[in-house]
């Protein structure tokens, strides 16, 4: 299932509107998900469409770097995305990264699929979590996550929507009124009790 285009301006409508309301106009829009974003089939056309809307705000994104060819990092050029790149497969990455360099895209390679494990918040019971015990950024800083059907989550890890908090035709006001908004998920089993992040 991939995201729909009316699915994905909606959310940019929300990217703006809270973006607006921040003090320092910092933040960044994150254009990964919860698997390889490159195979959604109009991923350049939706990271255009967000450097159009979003003139002002970072654009990033994750890939495993399997998909990321020149020709890809030529159409993204255009939109100054800063692309992370995993070290799944090195001898692919390295082909990616490479790409990614010689059009001024490449922001980092990520080498935590080896070095820093983690479960997925439990999702993966019989993973080890071996990264460090770091803040959830998302709880501290007010972030959310959009998933593919437009529900609105606390987690960039929840696959499942266990921790959703709205929907994108909400109206915008709704996760900033009392009692709403980004809060800790899940249950012993899976969730924020069983994630390698700190809630705040």
């Amino acid at each position: 299932m991939h995201m729909s285009r009316a699915t994905f301006e909606r959310a940019l409508d929300w990217v703006d509107a809270l973006n607006d309301r921040r003090d320092d106009k910092r933040g960044e829009l994150s254009l990964t998900g919860i698997g390889e974003a490159l195979l959604h089939p109009e991923f350049i056309e939706f990271v255009l469409l967000a450097r159009k809307r979003l003139p002002g705000i970072p654009l990033v994104f994750s890939t495993n770097g399997l998909l990321l060819t020149d020709e890809v990092c030529r159409a993204l050029a255009p939109a100054r995305p800063r692309i992370f790149i995993s070290l799944h497969r090195q001898e692919k990455a390295a082909l990616a990264i490479r790409a990614a360099k010689a059009h001024g895209l490449f922001e980092q390679a990520n080498p935590a699929p080896a070095l820093a494990p983690f479960n997925w918040a439990g999702q993966l019971p019989h993973w080890f979590n071996a990264a460090p015990p770091l803040t959830c950024e998302y709880l501290a800083s007010g972030w959310g996550v959009v998933l593919v059907d437009g529900r609105i989550t606390t987690c960039c890890l929840d696959a499942s929507g266990r921790g959703v908090v709205g929907h994108v035709d909400d109206p915008l006001e709704s996760l900033t009124t009392p009692g709403t908004g980004l809060r800790p998920w899940g249950d012993e089993q899976v969730g924020c009790q069983r994630c390698h992040m700190i809630v705040p």
